[in-house]
């Protein structure tokens, strides 16, 4: 519908904001940007905070009316904003890497949604997953090979919608690409973060912070330097509730810093989505 929810059932989104971030641990507000607008359509949380009942939710507009909001029931479909375009990075934010050569602007941009791939699942023993991932070495070959090959001015490397996974092959990449960079002098290398960036590849942007001169473009991210980390889980044997927990504290940072702040600090507005603009990308066009 293209607006913004300003109360449900006459209780104030601020209010609802704060008492749905009480549920998880806040180290950052992107933290809070990344999982309240996730968490505001769980009508169990709403319930509980008694902000709504089981029949139907009552939203109040940014256009000062309302719009009422009944349970997803399985015969109900959701209703999807579709916008009139989408930017490469919003476009493919879904597959776990990919890139993308722009010949008129002269700009590689590799997109990196999760460090997990082929390699890692073999790695990690599950060859049937490992059939159904695409391969990192041939995502890491394209990449040098579009370096060596075309002219590039500029080197996009976005996480901004990686949540983690296993930081092992960011961190091969980016010793290899710290190397390589060295023989083209002329590149400009950007790392995209944002709300959502998370876990190892937290690590992997402090291996671009200190191995590279990258430009840091977009929003702070949700995982902060130091973090734990290699999570696993057990599942209780009554409830049969999974529970993850970590197993490695990483250490990346002298300073207990609580997020990864960007040079340039950019964030996509609903305008933006609608046009099929992103502006992180537009304004590193633009340099």
């Amino acid at each position: 519908m293209g607006l913004r929810i300003v109360a449900i059932n006459d209780t104030p989104i601020a209010t609802v904001i704060d008492s749905l971030s009480t549920l998880f641990t806040i180290d950052n507000q992107a933290i809070v940007k990344s999982i309240v607008p996730e968490t505001v359509m769980s009508l169990q949380a709403l319930e509980h905070f008694g902000f709504a009942d089981s029949r139907q939710v009552k939203l109040m507009l940014s256009d000062g009316k309302t719009q009422v909001v009944k349970p997803i029931h399985p015969d109900n479909a959701f209703v999807n904003f579709r916008p009139d375009s989408l930017a490469f990075a919003t476009a493919n934010r879904k597959v776990l890497f990919t890139s993308r050569y722009f010949p008129e602007d002269r700009i590689y941009y590799m997109l990196y949604n999760k460090c997990h791939s082929r390699e890692l699942a073999a790695e990690r023993g599950d060859a049937e997953a490992a059939q159904k991932l695409p391969s990192f070495e041939a995502f890491t070959r394209k990449a040098f090979e579009t370096l060596n090959d075309k002219p590039v001015d500029k080197l996009i490397f976005d996480m901004r919608y990686n949540g983690g996974g296993n930081s092992s092959q960011g961190t091969e990449f980016v010793e290899r690409l710290a190397q390589a960079l060295k023989q083209h002098p002329q590149v400009a290398v950007y790392v995209v973060l944002g709300r959502d960036t998370f876990s190892s590849a937290i690590l992997n942007a402090m291996d671009f912070k200190q191995l590279t001169n990258a430009v840091f473009v977009g929003e702070e991210t949700a995982g902060k330097p130091n973090h734990f980390g290699e999570v696993r889980s057990f599942q209780l044997p009554s409830s049969k509730v999974l529970v993850n927990y970590s197993t490695k504290y990483f250490k990346r940072s002298e300073k207990e810093i609580e997020t990864i702040e960007p040079d340039m600090s950019i964030e996509m507005s609903f305008a933006d989505f609608k046009k099929g603009v992103d502006p992180v990308f537009e304004w590193i066009k633009a340099q």
